[in-house]
């Protein structure tokens, strides 16, 4: 008579418990990559954010600025169209 192991594990339950961490993986990175630049945020004093232009740099003309909300997807909180911060770009 063969003596069973401890550690018996069904190749269902593998694939099944292999299943949930994928989905719970790939659901977590959606959730990080479904807001982009908010996780990583700097406050107004560490981009040394400015309400007036620098030159013909403005956040009306930076990538990183979306003009509907004026919010900016580097700097945190509302940012005027003709403020300038040192990630202008």
């Amino acid at each position: 008579m063969e003596k069973k192991s401890l550690l018996t594990i069904s190749r269902r339950k593998v694939l099944k418990k292999g299943g949930y961490f994928t989905l719970m993986a790939l659901a977590s990175t959606a959730a990080l990559l479904a807001r982009p630049g908010r996780a990583y945020a700097m406050s107004k004093r560490a981009a040394r954010y400015k309400n007036s232009p620098n030159g013909s740099q403005n956040c009306a003309n930076c990538r990183y600025f979306y003009p509907r909300s004026r919010r900016c997807s580097v700097v945190s909180g509302k940012v005027s169209p003709n403020g300038w911060c040192k990630l202008w770009r």
